[in-house]
Order: structure tokens, then C-alpha cells, then sequence
């Protein structure tokens, strides 16, 4: 009789044991979704993972998101990182604007302050004070303007002999019916035309304007009409200023 009991248990106990995996195979198959399309058309696409294969998502990835973020968001441990392009050429490549509404820090971890500019140096980019250094020379009035004569911006030129950028301002009015060049000559160049002066009234042509030139390079103000020196009524005053 006991031995009888435990048979129909064991055989009640598969019963059961069988319902629940029809069940459970009844609940998957509902679930199952069949491909839309003949294979291999129609697959969904592979999710991100740990492989050194490169892979692309075609949304939107957020990192970094929960209540409790990681202290670095993305780390980029190695190779270059472009943005609006495929194919970067640096550790930061990017193909459009660029909008910065903080500051911009240099090499050594520094934002800068009010009125210094970012300079490049041998170690990378330095934000740096404006030094100081300057002088003007004077336009003749009257007689022949060789402005060579005195340092100053003639048919031999002006020559900004410091080591570092200076911006050059002028203002000069001639007399004679005669329009004037502002050449400059940068190192390795030739001589070009940076401006004409302009007709105001009567015979006066006037100049006026500024420049920046970089170590070794001229400035000269010559005849429009063949690049040489002129006899004019002329008067004026140059300066210069070193930047950086």
C-alpha cells in the first residue's frame, strides 16, 4: 500500500513538473516575435559590448546619467576622437563650430586672466602678459619723404627688428595729387600691397590705418604708381607697439 502511495506521487509530481513547461513554452511562444523579412534582412541591430572590434550605435548614447555618476564620464584611452567627421587627425578633431562658454585652460592648468593672450610656446599654449616696448617714428613734412632716413617707413622700408608680433598704426595725409602704398613685406616674401590711400578733397590723399607684423618683416609707404619715393607735401606720424 506505501509503495503504492509513492508511485502516484512521483507520477502526480511529473504531472505538474509538465504543465509548467508547457506553460512556460506556451508563454515564449506568445512572445515571439517572427522576422518581418526573408534572413538576413530584418535583424535587429547588435547591442554595444566589451569587443575590440569597432562598433557603432545608430542613436543617441547618455553616460554617465544615474543618481551616483562616476567622477569621469568618458575616458578615451587611446587613438583620436573626431566629431562631424570619420577621420580625425588629432586627439580632438573638430569638423564645425566650436562654442565654449567657460574658459579655455592652457598647458599648465591655467585659465588666464583679463587682458593676457594665449601664446604658443615649445611646451603648448600659455596664456601670457602683453610686454611692453614701443616707438613711433615721424613722417617729414615738406621736401623729399624718405622715410628710411629716420626709421621710418620709406622706399627701404621699416623693419620690426624685436622678437616677437608688433602692431604698427599710422595716419598720413599728402598733398599733390599723389596716392600712396602701404606695403609690407613678411619673412620670405615679397613686397605687397597692404592698402591705398584714399581721395578726401582737393589734392590730399590720406592713410590711416594699423598692421601687425612678425619678427623680420617690413612695412614701407611708397608711390602707388611705380612702388618709389615721392617729393610730396606730407605730413603724419607712425608708431609701433609690441604685443607678444
Amino acid at each position: 500500500m506505501l509503495q503504492k502511495s509513492k508511485y502516484n506521487l512521483l507520477a502526480v509530481s511529473k504531472v505538474i513538473v509538465l504543465a509548467l513547461l508547457i506553460g512556460v513554452s506556451s508563454y515564449v511562444l506568445a512572445q515571439w516575435t517572427s522576422p518581418s523579412e526573408p534572413p538576413p534582412a530584418g535583424n535587429i541591430d547588435l547591442p554595444l559590448n566589451a569587443s575590440n572590434i569597432g562598433q557603432e550605435k545608430l542613436g543617441g548614447l547618455v553616460l554617465n546619467s544615474g543618481s551616483q555618476p562616476a567622477p569621469y564620464g568618458l575616458i578615451v584611452a587611446q587613438g583620436k576622437m573626431g566629431i562631424g567627421t570619420t577621420e580625425p587627425t588629432q586627439q580632438l578633431h573638430i569638423a564645425g563650430n566650436l562654442r565654449l562658454t567657460g574658459h579655455l585652460f592652457d598647458v599648465n592648468n591655467s585659465s588666464g586672466s583679463d587682458n593676457q593672450v594665449l601664446t604658443r610656446t615649445s611646451s603648448g599654449p600659455v596664456w601670457q602678459n602683453v610686454s611692453g616696448g614701443g616707438g613711433s617714428f615721424n613722417v617729414e613734412r615738406g621736401g623729399e619723404v624718405d622715410f628710411s632716413r629716420n626709421n621710418g617707413v620709406g622706399i627701404e622700408g621699416w623693419q620690426n627688428t624685436t622678437n616677437g608680433v608688433v602692431m604698427v598704426t599710422w595716419a598720413v595725409m599728402v598733398r599733390n595729387s599723389i596716392p600712396i602704398n602701404i606695403e609690407v613685406k613678411y619673412p620670405g616674401g615679397d613686397w605687397e600691397v597692404y592698402t591705398t590711400s584714399i581721395w578726401t578733397s582737393g589734392d590730399h590723399f590720406t592713410s590711416y590705418g594699423s598692421l601687425m607684423l612678425p619678427p623680420g618683416g617690413w612695412m614701407r609707404m611708397v608711390r602707388k604708381s611705380d612702388h618709389g619715393a615721392f617729393n610730396p607735401d606730407a605730413g603724419g606720424k607712425a608708431s609701433w607697439q609690441k604685443l607678444f
